[in-house]
């Protein structure tokens, strides 16, 4: 069989062959803790131990698998997908058909300490501005985003990163832009689309 795209055809074939596993049921599992302030859109589906904290927003039809956490405030799009032990860290906005990979964090604090001088330990650097995620974009396993120390870190839609990515704080990521595995943004680095 000759082809012009070998890798879309094969992808094609392994999608008919085995075809993903269908989404789990929408509803609320008896063990997920999710606040009564929290908005959980139609379709929504909430495995064990998930929790969805106080003014947190999940879009319809959103599958949040065992332990996924959606912060105070925080906002998940529609038909998205967070993997087990994926967090939405307090006020982080994320947009539609967002996929976060098993044990990824969005939002928490940056790594900034203020020196102290000789022999003293360094001060913690209040890290108080947010993440947003475009729509489409897809976060591999083990994944950090970083929130900014002020304004936000962004994440442009139809963003791909892999497995064990570093995004620190107040970086850009542009639209389509694809971080491969292991790859590390320093604070504030911009990366186009």
């Amino acid at each position: 069989v000759v082809v012009k795209d070998p890798e879309a055809a094969m992808t094609r074939i392994a999608m008919a062959l085995a075809p993903a596993l269908p989404p789990p049921p929408p509803g609320v599992h008896p063990s997920a803790v999710v606040d009564p302030s929290a908005v959980l859109g139609a379709g929504v589906s909430a495995g064990p131990g998930v929790v969805v904290e106080a003014g947190a927003r999940v879009g319809e039809r959103t599958v949040l698998r065992a332990g996924a956490f959606v912060g105070r405030g925080a906002s998940v799009g529609r038909d998205g997908w967070l993997h087990p032990g994926a967090r939405v860290m307090d006020g982080v906005v994320v947009g539609d058909r967002v996929v976060i990979g098993a044990s990824s964090v969005v939002g928490c604090d940056g790594f900034g300490f203020l020196p102290s001088g000789p022999g003293k330990v360094p001060t913690r650097v209040p890290h108080l501005g947010t993440v947003t995620v475009g729509d489409d974009v897809d976060i591999g396993a083990c994944v950090t985003v970083a929130r900014a120390r002020f304004g936000r870190t962004v994440i442009g839609n139809g963003v791909k990163i892999d497995t064990h990515v570093q995004v620190a704080h107040n970086c850009h990521v542009g639209d389509g832009a694809l971080l491969i595995a292991q790859v590390g943004l320093a604070g504030s680095t911009i990366i186009g689309r």
